[in-house]
């Protein structure tokens, strides 16, 4: 009898336990997207925590620059341009420690040691090429990854990885590579490296409850993600999809794409031809939101912002200012029109969240939603033509990074900006 009651006392305890801990993570996740005030909050920001000096160094060794109890630790020497203070290079020191073909390792600085550590050198940077000259932060700002060997107090720290030189099954991480591993892949462990979490729901890691009580780990998908309060990014985040995020800005071995195609990206279909699941309208929701943002190098009204702020707005003919001033109003009246509508889909699918009395249906959501989505595509193409008339298009450099993702890179000693982000 007393352990039937402990037992029920347990799983209260616990229930209410989850429950405020699903609270906590609504709390933090479901921030409105900043405002005037906002921007302003995030330049002081700017100057304060990322005050480093040209020329200045840091070096995170373990850094825990997140939120989240990931377990997540930053390991990277990030500079500040002495040419260009705007400019950021972020160094990681990978080893490499080979596992060949013949599934034994490969003996440390061996003739072969050395041929396959040419190689993963090679291909990682072949993979950085690609997307250096789109790490762009939302004000001005640039980032450049680079590979540094050597190691000592001014050096980056060593981060050990083990490659297996043949094609895996097995999940790839940031301390297991393949020699095969995609540049996509690659990316994404990078970022890890210099402190970024995951962002897509977890799949592989997590826990149950068994008929006694126990949590057990789970690798089915019936369970309890590991990390309940991980935000949840755009589906096209180099943290949550990285192959969504290279298709979109037409990487691997091709020129980036501009803004007018990335901009012109429509999830409509997509999330139509999936009947409309939670998730399908979680992305569609996600891609609205991304495109009524007011700040960022990825965003309309982030460049016609930037195009005030450099004083190129007032060198336009009146049309194309007028032009401009309309669609920027436009789009802040739907900004603000969209987050104060009950048919606005999901920022976080919650484990276990139950559907509310009255709430919209999924396809409600989605005919609203799409509505919303054809009139921002439209303003979208209005702007393109206006700055293609002003011979501007080709200013427009898409961002591989989302704004918080860039800041949590480059934020300096513990001024971290991750509250946004995760």
């Amino acid at each position: 009898m007393k352990l039937a009651v402990f037992f029920i006392i347990f799983l209260l305890n616990f229930n209410l336990t989850f429950a405020q801990e699903i609270s906590d993570c609504e709390r933090r996740l479901l921030g409105s997207i900043p405002d005037q005030t906002g921007i302003e909050e995030l330049l002081n920001f700017q100057r304060s925590c990322n005050n480093m000096q040209p020329g200045e160094s840091l070096i995170f060794n373990d850094s825990n620059k997140t939120l989240g109890n990931n377990g997540l630790n930053a390991n990277y020497k990030l500079t500040r341009s002495s040419e260009n203070p705007n400019h950021y290079i972020a160094s990681f020191n990978p080893i490499f420690n080979f596992i060949d073909t013949n599934r034994e390792s490969v003996r440390g600085g061996s003739p072969r040691d050395r041929q396959l550590t040419r190689m993963m050198v090679d291909r990682t940077n072949e993979c950085l090429g690609q997307i250096n000259s789109n790490l762009l932060g939302p004000f001005g700002q640039s980032l450049e990854i680079r590979i540094e060997k050597g190691g000592g107090s001014s050096g980056p720290p060593a981060i050990p990885i083990t490659v297996k030189h043949f094609e895996i099954s097995e999940r790839e991480h940031t301390g297991l590579w393949s020699s095969h591993s995609s540049c996509e892949t690659i990316v994404h462990e990078i970022f890890h490296y210099l402190g970024l979490a995951d962002s897509y729901h977890e799949q592989h890691m997590g826990y149950y409850f068994d008929p006694q009580g126990y949590v057990t780990n789970s690798t089915t998908s019936d369970f309890r993600p590991m990390f309940n309060c991980r935000s949840i990014g755009p589906e096209d985040s180099i943290m949550n999809n990285q192959y969504e995020a290279f298709r979109k800005f037409t990487f691997s071995g091709g020129e980036p794409a501009d803004l007018p195609s990335y901009y012109r990206q429509n999830y409509s279909q997509r999330a139509q031809a999936e009947n409309y699941s939670a998730d399908s309208i979680l992305q569609l929701s996600g891609s609205v939101r991304r495109r009524l943002e007011n700040y960022g190098q990825n965003t309309v009204i982030g460049q016609i912002a930037d195009l005030r702020f450099n004083g190129e707005l007032d060198q336009m003919d009146a049309v194309s200012q007028r032009y401009l001033n309309r669609i920027e109003q436009r789009m802040n009246q739907l900004r603000e029109e969209y987050a104060a509508s009950p048919l606005q889909g999901p920022t976080m699918i919650t484990y276990g969240q139950a559907r509310r009395r009255n709430e919209p249906s999924n396809e409600q959501k989605f005919e609203y939603i799409s509505q919303v989505e054809a009139e921002i595509i439209d303003l979208y193409n209005q702007f393109h033509e206006v700055m293609r008339r002003n011979g501007l298009e080709n200013r427009l450099i898409p961002s591989l990074l989302y704004p918080a993702e860039f800041m949590t890179i480059i934020s300096a000693r513990s001024c971290y900006l991750t509250e946004t982000y995760e």
